[in-house]
């Protein structure tokens, strides 16, 4: 049902224009085959989000190409949906129409914009298959799949399909992928700590892979008792306030002099979570890492971390 992929050549000059070839050439050849008077070609352009507003927000991110193959002018609106390969499909409702129609003249292709591509997509005329509409706009958005948008144009007038129904008029399949939740790196699971002073132990994670530039990371640090408690439940059942926690832009950490004093002998947990405070990207596992633990203990302590 998908069309082939479009290679990732965004970050390429002249890439705009290169595409907007492409589906006009799309549109001209597929005039032969077809029994209506408008085609549409749309293309979705990478990275492909979770979020619908970002395609709708984000220049060029959907480039679709309306064109009047018929000898007089017409007046259509759009109808829009985003389908997935599990069965998701957001839709446009279809008594709804725009505001004002699009006037095509014959022969000249039409760009949507993003005026038009926000009636198409507004929560307040969509409806959904498969999830519910809070999810997709208030939650994590559309899960992880394969995905295509789809458009149709109708008669402004009769209400009348004026393009052909999919998989005419949809675009290139898009994966939609949460992004990766940091990877622990110091101190190792299972450490065993030496007390300096200054108390000075430095916390460091991975960012990950495509996370947004004002993605934050939560460290969160909590004492395990008893010792050898299992520190996954540990962490769980943790009471607030846990024992420390800071939100910081960049990925370390140096826990020092004006942080809580660790105890010799405690065993320690801790963990990173990330998270987009404009709720656009979303990480899976709600961004959160696996939990690792220390031992804090001098040289000749007969500590040993938990099984």
């Amino acid at each position: 049902m998908f069309q082939s992929k479009i290679p990732n050549y965004a970050g390429l000059p002249g890439f705009r224009a290169i595409l907007l070839s492409v589906v006009v050439f799309r549109c001209l050849a597929e005039i032969s085959a077809q029994p209506y008077p408008v085609t549409v070609t749309v293309a979705v352009t990478p990275p492909y989000s979770s979020k619908i507003d970002t395609y709708i927000s984000q220049p060029d991110k959907i480039i679709a190409i309306v064109l009047n193959t018929a000898p007089e002018a017409v007046q259509v609106y759009i109808l829009g949906s985003i389908q997935s390969e599990g069965g998701i499909n957001v839709y446009t409702d279809p008594d709804y129409r725009m505001e004002s129609p699009l006037h095509l003249v014959p022969g000249v292709p039409y760009t949507l914009n993003r005026y038009n591509l926000e009636e198409v997509f507004d929560e307040n005329h969509l409806e959904c298959q498969g999830i519910t509409l809070r999810e997709v706009i208030y939650g994590n958005g559309l899960p992880e799949d394969d995905y295509v948008i789809c458009l149709r144009a109708y008669d402004y007038l009769t209400g009348a399909p004026a393009s052909e129904e999919s998989p005419l008029g949809c675009s290139n399949s898009f994966r939609v992928l949460d992004l990766e939740v940091p990877i622990l790196l110091t101190p190792a699971d299972g450490a065993e700590i030496e007390p300096n002073t200054p108390q000075n132990i430095i916390f460091s994670w991975t960012r990950p892979p495509g996370a947004p530039a004002n993605t934050m990371f939560n460290l969160k640090l909590i004492e395990v008792l008893p010792s050898d408690r299992n520190i996954n439940d540990a962490y769980n059942s943790a009471t607030h306030p846990v024992f420390f926690e800071t939100d910081q832009t960049v990925t370390s950490y140096v826990f020092g002099t004006a942080d809580p004093v660790l105890v010799t002998g405690k065993t320690y947990a801790w963990m990173v979570t990330a998270y987009d405070p404009s709720g656009q990207a979303v990480f899976r596992n709600e961004g959160e890492s696996e939990v690792m633990m220390f031992i804090y203990c001098t040289a000749s302590s007969s500590a040993q971390p938990p099984p």
